[in-house]
């Protein structure tokens, strides 16, 4: 039994150093708020239903990043059963400003 409880004493303190000597220095507090915050500039347009995915690879290729697309301009046709369609969207995207 003696030996045993050797055994597992040596074992615990192993996985105890292991994990005082084996983690990362964590990172100060100061040193994570000193960075500053990216700034944004933003684009936004109204645009055609049938062009939203045009209009959002152009975007693309100027290197914004699609943030939010609401529906503004809607028809409701009435033929067989009620449907609303949707005619316009108002698309916004943003880019980091360069400093």
């Amino acid at each position: 039994m003696t030996k045993f409880k050797v055994v597992l004493t040596l074992f615990i303190t192993l996985i105890l150093a292991a994990g005082l000597f084996g983690t990362p220095a964590a990172r100060s507090y100061q040193a994570a708020t000193e960075s500053k915050p990216t700034r944004w500039e933003y684009i936004s347009e109204s645009v055609d239903a049938n062009s939203v995915q045009s209009k959002l690879n152009e975007w693309a290729s100027q290197q914004w990043e699609f943030v939010a697309m609401v529906e503004t301009d809607r028809s409701v046709e009435t033929t067989d059963k009620p449907r609303i369609i949707v005619d316009k969207f108002q698309v916004t995207a943003r880019r980091p400003v360069k400093q």
